[in-house]
């Protein structure tokens, strides 16, 4: 009986720098990738995309990647909002213009296991990020059947999230980036 305890009281940890990494908003739904697509239909939205995290992971960078560059002087930004809708962890503004991969350092951040929601958003609707699929994205059109768990929240600002998702529309019109969380 003790080690059944001690067994269901352990979390899985990933917090080793360079060890570890999460894949959003995948970690429960398989998903096939795609380059040069659009993560949005109009400048200053935000899209939200709930997952489950099974894990304690520890990041400090955040990585995303721009496929098909934007006008100068655009931004997108990524990041993580509780089970709440209230913002975790952000980027900050991303430089829209430039295709590349892009580390961003943030404030090292501890998510454990629980309820959560990758957010993006651009003031740009041109940019063309790497994303998830169509095809992988239509499970949210069933996840959405009983509650909105993806879809547009409440706008940012030149690539800035809100403080708060606020009411997520259910929608499965634009694709869900990839984020990739890194110890």
């Amino acid at each position: 009986m003790a080690n059944q305890l001690t067994r269901y009281a352990t979390v899985a940890t990933v917090d080793t720098a360079g060890e570890g990494f999460l894949v959003l908003p995948t970690v429960t739904i398989p998903a096939d990738l795609q380059a040069g697509s659009l993560g949005f239909s109009g400048a200053n939205q935000t899209w939200a995309w709930q997952f489950v995290l099974p894990f304690r992971i520890t990041f400090s960078k955040i990585v995303t990647e721009v496929t098909v560059g934007g006008a100068a002087g655009k931004f997108y930004g990524v990041g993580i909002y509780d089970k709440d809708k209230n913002l975790i962890i952000e980027t900050g503004q991303i430089d829209a213009e430039a295709v590349a991969i892009v580390s961003t350092s943030v404030t090292a951040t501890t998510l454990e296991p629980g309820v959560y929601y990758s957010a993006q958003t651009a003031d740009d609707a041109a940019t063309q990020f790497l994303v998830m699929t169509l095809s992988a994205m239509g499970i949210y059109d069933t996840l959405n059947k009983n509650a909105n768990r993806g879809g547009l929240a409440t706008a940012g600002s030149a690539g800035v999230l809100p403080a708060a998702l606020g009411t997520i529309t259910a929608s499965t019109s634009r694709r869900a980036l990839l984020i990739v969380l890194e110890s």
